[in-house]
């Protein structure tokens, strides 16, 4: 990512203004505000198109890539579930013209659900996303199967084949699905963004799509909240010359607007300016940082409100989220057993003191308590860490590549994530979650002050929405922000679909 150009918001940013009390009903009042023809409004001398252009060939080409490979998912799976049942029950005959007539139906009711063009309008999206309308579309489609067998076999299909039918699709769907979009991360070149606004909004996106698995980079950045520049303002790239311009030296897919100080007249003529060029929007909501994705947004009047969820967890939300910590503890731990005292014996053998390493971590509401680990560095370790200062690679946080404390067994056991498992005993204890905000040391919780203290409402997790980025050297400031925004939008599917995804995260040797 580079900077573009370093560009001034000129517009009226005092709150008491009347300029600024006025600008979000100029748009309507104004008489300036009229068309002009069929495709076209003037709103301050600056030409509003009001007709979408075609995208541009390569977001085009994209898109198409990528509903013909779900598509294809989707249609595999309703055949591969049919023929695999016909094997686990001879007896179904379930491959038949009038079932198999049924798959392209499929493909039409996974459009009305969406499943289709979500990859389109958002800049991330996994298969797991798609699990409730995957869910939905199962269900239908294990519907047809049972109505059209029992109109035309008599004794029609038992439960047991229709829950068959159910299951499999939706798991042979959702595995599909996500091979198809590994497969397009790796033939398709990635999105191409640029970023109008807040610079540290555009260094924070850049960071959080190199660390992650999207098949999108930022390539430019277009600052309007500093006035350390004046080659091009906020309102001059609503002109659609001046935007296209910038689009077609980056070669731009989609554009990420994301002002710190928003003007809707300014943000409404950009977005529709980008959208006449053939580029994708996505707009970044100033408040997005506090109130997450978990706000509800309701229109009472004409007027848009955002309702805010509570914060802290309900009385049952956290006998749920209590619950399911225990039970999946217990079961780890148990099933592990045998592997944890192979472990415990290499590293005695490996290198001379205690098995585990405790460490005093900062947890739910400032409490402190001794987390766990499988010791992965020689005894006495945190002695040496002032001499390695100067190699950390971590923004408020310490972390080096090639740590010369880490042992033969640790560096293993850290590349799999494996040193974590004692924590199964804080989980049980009730110091930690499954799935959680990530535990501080104490000088690095000392940094964490304002709002964003308020991660520390729910215990810290053995892995957390940080971790599955695919980065363990994200800077502290993206880290907090990060647990922050899981605690205000906390929800089982959420912890489940972390769960999920740390499941190849260990599995590839991710850690470290």
């Amino acid at each position: 990512m580079r900077p573009f150009a370093r560009v001034t918001d000129r517009s009226d940013r005092s709150r008491g203004s009347p300029g600024a009390s006025h600008r979000q009903e100029q748009l309507r009042d104004d008489p300036q505000h009229r068309r002009l023809g069929p495709g076209t409004a003037v709103r301050d001398g600056v030409r509003l198109p009001l007709v979408e252009g075609p995208l541009r060939g390569s977001a085009l080409r994209r898109a198409a890539h990528i509903r013909g490979l779900l598509a294809s998912a989707d249609l595999a799976a309703a055949v591969l579930t049919l023929v695999a049942i016909d094997a686990l029950y001879p007896d179904a005959s379930l491959v038949t013209p009038e079932t198999l007539a049924l798959c392209p139906a499929i493909l039409l009711l996974a459009r009305i659900l969406g499943l289709y063009h979500k990859d389109e309008v958002r800049l991330r999206q996994t298969s797991l996303d798609d699990a409730p309308a995957l869910f939905q579309l199962a269900t239908l489609y294990a519907l047809g199967i049972w109505l059209t067998r029992h109109a035309t076999v008599e004794g029609g299909l038992s439960g047991a084949h229709v829950m068959t039918v159910l299951v499999g699709f939706f798991a042979a769907a959702l595995c599909l699905r996500s091979a198809g979009r590994g497969l397009a991360r790796r033939v398709l070149s990635p999105e191409r963004c640029l970023v109008v606004g807040e610079v540290g909004t555009a260094q924070r996106l850049a960071r959080a799509l190199r660390a992650a698995a999207h098949n999108a980079r930022v390539v430019a950045s277009i600052e309007c909240d500093s006035a350390k520049a004046e080659q091009m303002t906020f309102s001059d790239l609503s002109h659609a010359d001046s935007l296209t311009r910038v689009v077609e030296a980056e070669r731009v897919e989609r554009l990420v607007v994301a002002p710190r100080y928003p003007d809707i007249g300014h943000v409404l003529s950009l977005v529709h300016t980008a959208k006449s060029i053939g580029v994708r929007v996505t707009l970044v909501p100033f408040l997005g940082e506090i109130v997450g994705a978990s706000a509800e947004l309701e229109s009472v009047g004409g007027v848009s409100m955002l309702g805010i969820p509570q914060l802290d967890l309900s009385r049952s939300a956290r006998f749920i989220k209590r619950g399911v910590d225990l039970i999946g503890a217990w079961v780890v731990l148990i099933v592990a057993s045998p592997f944890v005292t192979i472990v415990a014996a290499a590293i005695k053998v490996d290198s001379p003191g205690p098995v585990l390493f405790r460490q005093v971590r900062t947890g739910r509401d400032g409490t402190r308590f001794q987390i766990l680990k499988f010791r992965t560095m020689v005894d006495g370790a945190d002695l040496k860490k002032v001499q390695l200062t100067a190699r950390n690679e971590a923004v408020g946080l310490f972390k080096i590549a090639e740590d010369p404390r880490v042992t033969r067994v640790g560096r293993l056991l850290r590349k799999a994530s494996l040193d974590e498992l004692p924590q199964l005993w804080n989980v049980i204890r009730g110091d930690m979650s499954l799935v959680g905000p990530r535990p501080l040391i104490e000088d690095e919780d000392a940094k964490v002050v304002g709002w964003f203290r308020h991660r520390l409402r729910l215990q810290p997790g053995m892995t957390g929405p940080w971790q599955v980025l695919g980065s363990a050297r994200i800077p502290l400031d993206d880290m907090i922000r990060i647990d922050y925004l899981y605690v205000a939008n906390w929800s089982l599917w959420g912890d489940i679909k972390i769960l999920l995804q740390t499941i190849p995260y260990v599995l590839l040797g991710r850690g470290m």
